[in-house]
């Protein structure tokens, strides 16, 4: 298998885009131009991007040692875009096996529980995210093309589930 760069550093500005993404503050959108975050959305969006850091550094488990877009049982994979001149993370995607009938467990459930699952396992997609200011440009059809590729060719798997929350 393709040995990858380590990827612990990025773990941080991974948690970051998924929070600028799916965070949405306590205001409404029809509020007009975004108000600057209170203290209390602050230290909420904060806690996010903490718990959003923990959870990815837990998912990605031995990954984070030794990368590798291999099929793992214990693991998550991370597929992330940088821009080529500022190395700002731009777009992310979360590959891992799950039960195939969509009956995800808790944030922190033990991914090797998952072989008692009577559904059996599948390939699942989740937090596809793209950075605001690049959307629009068919990133995420492309990194959604790259993960449907990824599960056929390196995991020899014929089916991809997307996970949404």
């Amino acid at each position: 298998s393709r040995q990858l760069p380590t990827c612990r550093p990025q773990v941080s500005a991974a948690a970051e885009l998924l929070v600028d993404s799916f965070f949405t503050p306590l205001q409404t959108e029809d509020a007009g131009p975004a108000a600057p975050l209170t203290s209390a959305e602050s230290a909420m969006r904060e806690e996010r991007r903490r718990l959003t850091a923990r959870g990815l550094e837990w998912r990605l488990g031995s990954r984070l040692q030794a990368p590798t877009p291999a099929l793992a049982l214990d693991s998550s994979l991370l597929l992330a875009l940088t821009h080529v001149q500022t190395g700002e993370m731009v777009a992310t995607a979360e590959l891992s096996l799950r039960p195939r009938d969509g009956r995800l467990p808790a944030e922190f459930a033990v991914p090797p529980l998952f072989l008692l699952h009577s559904a059996g396992l599948a390939p699942y997609l989740c937090n596809l995210a793209v950075r605001r200011g690049f959307r629009r440009r068919r990133i995420a059809r492309r990194l959604l093309s790259s993960c449907e590729r990824l599960v056929s060719s390196e995991w020899q798997q014929s089916e991809l589930y997307l996970h949404v929350d």
